[in-house]
């Protein structure tokens, strides 16, 4: 399984027409945000096996897509297609590996108890030491199960996490078929 990032150009997708316009909202004395109608990349993705990961996300002119997809060809036609409705780029293309994102069991039992405790309210609600007492481990031990915990946490909705992102040059060679010639 693949992990792709894939920008799609916004002033390109597609003519904004009024029929297309759905909402124009005022945010400040330069700019509008304006809701229409999709142009077609979800499904797009979705009909060639794609599986979004998160929501999509606008950053600057392009919108941002962080799909996973099980076969290279499934890739290249999603590629593919969007290209015939705007133009889009393959930003990051990783292995995609489940485990690299979760918590191990240790991690995430500290995670709920200090939620549940309210150690991640303002002011906190608890301390540390109670929690650690609270599990009959060290407190510097809690404090490395949290650290640990929030790392993973935060550089997954970050969206940072792939530290095995290939560099750009692999891309074409990941995006080929076993057995095809560049």
């Amino acid at each position: 399984m693949l992990r792709a990032k894939l920008y799609f150009d916004l002033e390109k997708q597609c003519i904004l027409s009024e029929e297309q316009v759905t909402e124009v909202e005022r945010i400040d004395d330069g700019r509008l945000l304006v809701t229409k109608r999709s142009c077609g990349a979800l499904p797009v993705i979705r009909r060639n096996h794609g599986k979004l990961r998160g929501m999509d996300r606008v950053s600057g002119s392009q919108r941002v897509f962080d799909i996973l997809v099980f076969r290279r060809g499934d890739l290249k036609r999603i590629v593919e297609e969007l290209n015939d409705i705007g133009t889009v780029s393959l930003g990051q293309l990783s292995p995609y590996d489940e485990r690299g994102g979760t918590l191990s069991a240790r991690q995430a039992e500290v995670v709920e108890l200090a939620l549940d405790h309210g150690y991640f309210e303002w002011p906190r609600e608890t301390d540390a030491e109670t929690l650690a007492e609270k599990l009959d481990i060290a407190h510097p031990t809690l404090l490395e199960h949290l650290r640990k915990a929030e790392k993973k946490l935060l550089v997954e909705a970050l969206d940072h996490g792939s530290e095995t992102a290939s560099p750009p040059k692999e891309r074409a060679f990941m995006l080929e078929e076993p057995g095809s010639e560049a």
